[in-house]
């Protein structure tokens, strides 16, 4: 959001790109309660989110007990290349463009 300079309540803002989205990407690696709500905001809508989530933090900690049991992509810096192909995967079996 930082990048995007207009005015208005950032808020509104973000409700206003959800909607307007063909999916959300949420990481979940900090715990942030932001990314929580914006997340499920999004799947209230009916907008498919991919959660994402630092794989020590995901092996060692996972995630939100109400977000567990989502289909969650693990990053690392150690391989990003990696990541990168099975966050494209997981794109478009979710989007069906396979």
């Amino acid at each position: 959001m930082r990048d995007v300079a207009r005015a208005g309540v950032i808020d509104n803002i973000m409700r206003t790109q959800i909607r307007d989205s063909a999916f959300v990407i949420a990481d979940l690696t900090h715990d942030n309660s932001g990314a929580y709500w914006e997340a499920g905001y999004a799947e209230g809508l009916g907008k498919p989110v991919i959660y994402i989530c630092e794989r020590t933090k995901f092996e060692e900690a996972s995630t939100h007990f109400d977000t567990n049991h989502c289909t969650t992509v693990p990053w690392s810096s150690d391989d990003p290349d990696g990541f990168r192909r099975e966050l494209i995967a997981t794109l478009r079996r979710s989007l069906d463009l396979n």
